[in-house]
């Protein structure tokens, strides 16, 4: 018996199981094979990325963070002196990655490609578990939600262009889908653990797990929806949710001052900075993103089959508006990694289909076409064969992209900054670029990580990273300043005077 919320109850959310078919065999042995390419991928992206073009800002950061194995999460020296809970409160960093370093001694980079690898995979895991309880679906129906399932976790652009930008908010999303899929075949313990690990993600992580909340209570309880036990529990735990969000949000500003982050990404100086041609120019750009077109037409087509497909779009309107009105130009365009919240769309529609397949009126095979169409429109090599490549330059260079020796590169330059800083008694003065910052975050100072903008005067010697978005222009600033290459290691070379 599956555990429930209360005595005699089937289930918080529970469909019904169906009798296997041969066919699930063939069915789960292809997802199968799915997480382990796209874990795979994802996890030789972060490789890749540090081989050639890592950042300082953030990949390089999160990669210390994970290997500190420091509950305070102290900030690396060439960031700031604060605690990255003056950023955001996200205990899950420590929680993470300090059992891989301490009794596996992994570093912090390959933390975040296991990290990375894992939490993309599960996106996909969750999105199977919700298109498989379809499961008294005819067969070309259930299909039909399978595939959207594993188009959209695996290939939607849009995860590509966060992938692109490695953050650890694909942990978000993935345990949200998780949640919600959890809900819907009645496993209370998992959707509590769910619900339990959102906030300590990040400190909005509560809003998530409301979601989650209310798209269960949608799904299972319909619009308007029938009030019951279950539905006043799952309400009760979105509420929940928004409480220990908004506590998060206060307390951790009063707890670890130092970093004004609402104000700094959102408000910025009492919202001074909103126009109305700003919002309008954004509103316009967002309307004409490809990815979230596809979103909005697809929810309005699939709202004529059943209005519940509209709840995910509905709740992750708050989330939209306020990053339209953003201080931050990459919010307001749900650049890199800002439009990940937007496939939580994508789950509320398979969990629709899902639990239509369940009620008096199952979705037409109609329903499961438009379905399967959304999904291929979100997959970048679907864009990339239609001509509008976006971000699949990802998925090509995570597949084929060369992975340099990283231990190496890094040690190449704790040398150089050593020797460099032994020198003239430690007058000499070594800077790096933010692609060597990111090997070696703690062995800098944020003044010796140099980029276009600042430029190279005062440095003596200078480590640049061939191939990061700032080699280029700072290799002709080092030869304007009568630098010369004296010494590499793979991407990782010194420039000094000849």
């Amino acid at each position: 018996m599956k555990p429930t919320i209360d005595a005699g109850s089937p289930g918080l959310c529970e469909i019904p199981a169906a009798a296997a078919v041969p066919t699930r065999r063939v069915e789960r042995l292809l997802v199968v094979v799915a997480l382990g390419a796209v874990a795979l991928l994802h996890a030789r992206w972060i490789l890749v990325h540090f081989s050639s073009d890592g950042y300082l800002i953030d990949s390089g950061w999160f990669a210390f963070l994970f290997a500190s194995a420091d509950p305070g999460l102290r900030n690396p020296a060439s960031v700031n002196d604060l605690s990255y809970y003056a950023h955001h409160f996200s205990p899950y960093l420590f929680a993470f990655g300090a059992p891989l370093a301490m009794l596996f001694g992994l570093d912090g980079i390959r933390i975040f490609a296991l990290h990375q690898g894992l939490f993309f995979a599960l996106f996909l895991l969750a999105l199977y578990l919700i298109a498989s309880s379809a499961a008294a679906a005819p067969p070309l129906k259930r299909a039909a939600a399978v595939v959207a399932a594993v188009l959209v976790g695996g290939l939607a652009d849009s995860l590509w262009q966060a992938a692109a930008y490695p953050h650890f908010e694909i942990a978000l999303l993935a345990v949200t889908s998780l949640a919600l899929a959890a809900c819907l075949r009645g496993n209370w313990p998992l959707f509590l653990c769910c619900l339990l690990l959102l906030p300590a993600i990040r400190e909005d992580g509560g809003f998530y797990a409301a979601l989650a909340c209310l798209l269960g209570a949608v799904v299972t309880h319909g619009l308007p929806p029938r009030f019951d036990r279950r539905l006043w529990q799952l309400l009760g735990l979105a509420a929940a949710g928004v409480v220990v969000a908004l506590l998060s949000v206060y307390f951790k500003g009063e707890v670890f001052p130092g970093y004004a982050t609402f104000a700094g990404n959102f408000s910025g100086d009492g919202w001074r900075h909103l126009t109305p041609s700003l919002l309008l120019d954004r509103a316009a750009a967002l309307l004409a993103n490809r990815n979230f077109a596809v979103l909005l037409a697809g929810t309005l087509v699939l709202a004529f089959f059943d209005r519940r497909y509209v709840a995910g779009l509905l709740f992750l309107s708050p989330l939209l508006v306020l990053h339209l009105a953003a201080l931050r130009e990459e919010l307001g365009r749900f650049t890199l990694y800002y439009a990940l919240p937007w496939l939580l769309v994508c789950t509320g529609w398979l969990a629709v289909y899902a639990r239509r397949t369940h009620g008096a009126s199952p979705p037409s095979a109609a329903e499961g076409v438009v379905l399967l169409v959304l999904a291929l429109l979100l997959a970048s090599p679907v864009q990339a064969l239609l001509g509008r490549p976006g971000n699949f330059w990802g998925v090509a260079r995570a597949a084929a992209g060369p992975v340099a020796p990283i231990d190496d590169m890094r040690e190449f330059a704790r040398a150089a900054l050593a020797a460099g800083r032994a020198d003239r008694g430690g007058a000499l003065r070594t800077c790096a670029s933010l692609g060597i910052a990111a090997l070696v975050p703690d062995d800098l100072r944020p003044r010796e990580v140099v980029d276009p903008g600042s430029g190279v005067a005062g440095c003596d010697r200078l480590l640049l990273m061939r191939g990061d978005m700032h080699y280029v222009p700072l290799r002709s600033a080092a030869e304007a300043a009568g630098l010369a290459p004296i010494a590499a290691v793979e991407n990782a070379e010194l420039w000094a005077p000849p």
